[in-house]
């Protein structure tokens, strides 16, 4: 048994053996360091892997946002205009009901203006026959101006009088007063500032202004 376990090593066979075990050795230490090449490059491929990875979840988290923005942005705008057209038919409806509830008061106010304007039109065109016309003027002498004074009263002019006296006239009916316009024409006659004014348009040289005197004011008991 001992004769078996017994191993006879020549020169020969310990320079083989040499041989064979720096073979091996230089094997595995090139193993070794292709394995470490290839680790070292399967790492720096995880890691180009990762770097892109967490570049692509920038990307599309960048991408994400702005769409949301967008969405966002959007929906906001057709929340606002959902909202001015529910504004607006609400407001339509609102002016339908309140047109509805004073139909009758606006036609009777508009019937009530109208019949305020005419009445006063009407009055001006019949005022030089009331009585409180007739007792200071002839009708015949009254000329219908309308605006900005209602009547110019010729006095004397039908009755072909020597003198003739001319009168602005200004009809008014209940609490209605002088607008600031009549009132400016008031003080313009009482303070005598009216002219006589002739135009000929064959010949402006023949054309006159001539300034009156102040007349003598006459209060009418109207």
């Amino acid at each position: 048994m001992m004769t078996l376990l017994d191993i006879t090593l020549t020169d020969n066979g310990t320079v083989i053996l040499a041989i064979a075990v720096i073979i091996f050795i230089i094997s595995f230490i090139s193993t070794s360091r292709e394995l470490s090449k290839e680790k070292s490059k399967s790492n720096e491929k995880e890691l180009t892997y990762k770097k892109e990875k967490a570049e692509l979840k920038l990307e599309y988290q960048q991408w994400a946002y702005s769409e949301f923005e967008k969405f966002k942005n959007d929906e906001i705008l057709r929340i606002e205009k959902i909202a001015q057209e529910n504004s607006r038919r609400a407001a339509l409806v609102l002016l339908q009901e309140w047109k509805i509830e004073n139909e009758a008061k606006i036609r009777q106010d508009a019937i009530n203006r109208s019949y305020s304007v005419n009445l006063g039109k009407i009055t001006e065109h019949l005022v030089p026959f009331h009585s409180s016309f007739l007792s200071q003027f002839n009708p015949k002498d009254a000329r219908f101006i309308g605006s900005p004074i209602d009547l110019i009263v010729f006095d004397g002019y039908a009755d072909k009088k020597e003198e003739i006296i001319i009168y602005l006239v200004e009809i008014k009916t209940g609490n209605s007063r002088l607008t600031e316009t009549q009132k400016r024409i008031k003080t313009t006659v009482l303070n005598g500032e009216i002219r006589w004014a002739e135009i000929n348009t064959d010949n402006p040289d023949a054309s006159q202004i001539i300034k009156s005197s102040l007349p003598e004011i006459k209060k009418l008991g109207l």
